[in-house]
């Protein structure tokens, strides 16, 4: 049993409330040989915060992704849009293709809006995996990768982080609104 230093307690019926530092308790009386016995339990956790009415509207209002993808100034570049259970939700616009990288901190997972985009991969064997609007593609974690765009194309991107860095595969020519040569 739990020892507890100093107890400001409330009678509430056949429980006592009690404050143990900062924790607070519940003791169940029971009666043994007629002694009063408490045992500490711990109390039922506060209720979950309401989200405010600002909140409720953000999170129900739909999100037009290929317009917000096309309207960004940069190739390559990522715009969070969402977050949730640890992912970020990006939306990046394409043309040419990226520099070889891998994350080795993430997967990496491309959902096409508008237009084509070809991932190549190095997973050992090199290899393309072309996706269409509406398809869906996971890198896996440390695998080589470079997507490729030949012609404007726009798409989801979800994971941990922002990878539309030099690190991430993004060609210097994409910095400040440029287009491949």
């Amino acid at each position: 049993m739990r020892a507890v230093k100093h107890i400001d307690e409330t009678c509430l019926g056949s429980r006592i409330v009690a404050r143990a530092g900062a924790t607070p308790v519940r003791l169940d009386l029971a009666h043994d040989r007629g002694i009063r016995q408490a045992r500490p339990r711990p109390m039922a956790r506060a209720p979950k915060r309401t989200p405010t009415s600002d909140e409720r509207m953000r999170m129900s209002d739909g999100i037009d992704l290929a317009t917000l993808a096309t309207g960004l100034d940069e190739f390559w570049s990522q715009q969070v849009v969402a977050s949730a259970n640890g992912s970020l939700f990006k939306v990046a616009k394409g043309i040419g293709e990226v520099e070889w990288h891998q994350h080795d901190d993430q997967d990496e997972v491309f959902l096409v809006l508008t237009g084509e985009l070809t991932v190549r991969l190095r997973d050992p064997e090199e290899r393309a995996v072309r996706l269409k609007p509406g398809q869906l593609f996971v890198v896996p974690q440390g695998v080589q990768h470079a997507p490729v765009a030949v012609e404007e194309a726009s798409f989801l991107i979800i994971g941990r982080s922002i990878t539309s860095t030099a690190e991430g595969g993004k060609p210097a020519w994409s910095e400040g609104g440029g287009a491949p040569a």
